[in-house]
């Protein structure tokens, strides 16, 4: 390797490791330093890859872990990527345009909702955690998660989602969280020029499911497994469900 790249190389393994639970503080430190437009991170926690699409005339591919030629995601983008050493976890090559707008869109946000009177000790937000590592793995678009146990109130998370304005909105609500969920459905229309498609699981949401649909038109919500209902979601290409009432 060239001394600058090797350079960039050993930034992104440092950042990798750095920020292996966040990949949109990963995306934000890559593009500050290397100065670049296109940075994708793509994969769950395990096995990331991190591409740099605009790395002079090339693009640029480190991997977490396994060689990128071992990688799943070079061989789901098989027939789109070139790598000039495929038996490295660091490689520059060619990604084509398409393939890098697939892995960085649709941006889906997963929500779990907390009341700190029902549950005082912290849990794990297993739920959104499975589910997002569910849809990386499928290395379509991009996943981030909020969690309103740091922290976060009902305005804070309309006005992080007016903010980030995420294509994509899968909300999971329990037993006791009805007041929360009402509370986002509701604001999430005032919200300027925004129309993302809102999906709506978790037990209260399956039993309630022809409630919520009648309220708020244009939900989504998922009855069965998180997991496979939000990658169908992603895979489907659906953004808008304004003028429909849909349990799945």
């Amino acid at each position: 390797m060239a001394f600058g790249l090797e350079s960039d190389v050993l930034l992104i393994q440092k950042a990798l490791s750095s920020n292996v639970h966040c990949p949109e503080r990963l995306v934000e430190v890559l593009r500050s330093e290397l100065r670049a437009a296109d940075v994708v991170v793509a994969g769950a926690q395990e096995d990331r890859v991190v591409i740099i699409g605009d790395y002079g005339p090339h693009s640029l591919f480190v991997s977490s872990s396994s060689p990128l030629g071992d990688h799943p995601l070079v061989s789901y983008y098989r027939s789109s990527i070139e790598l000039a050493n495929p038996a490295s976890q660091a490689s520059t090559g060619r990604l084509s345009v398409g393939a890098l707008a697939k892995l960085a869109t649709p941006h889906m946000r997963l929500i779990a909702l907390y009341h700190q009177e029902q549950f005082p000790l912290p849990r794990f937000p297993l739920g959104i955690s499975d589910i997002a590592a569910a849809v990386r793995k499928q290395f379509i678009g991009r996943v981030s998660l909020q969690d309103m146990q740091f922290g976060l109130t009902a305005a804070g998370i309309i006005a992080t989602l007016d903010l980030d304005r995420p294509d994509i909105i899968g909300i999971s609500a329990t037993f006791g969280q009805y007041d929360i969920l009402e509370n986002l459905l509701t604001r999430l229309p005032a919200i300027d020029g925004y129309d993302p498609l809102v999906v709506i699981g978790g037990s209260l949401s399956a039993l309630i499911a022809d409630l919520l649909v009648r309220r708020f038109p244009g939900l989504l919500v998922g009855k069965g497994r998180g997991e496979q209902t939000m990658k169908d979601v992603m895979k489907s290409g659906i953004r808008s469900c304004r003028s429909t009432r849909l349990v799945i």
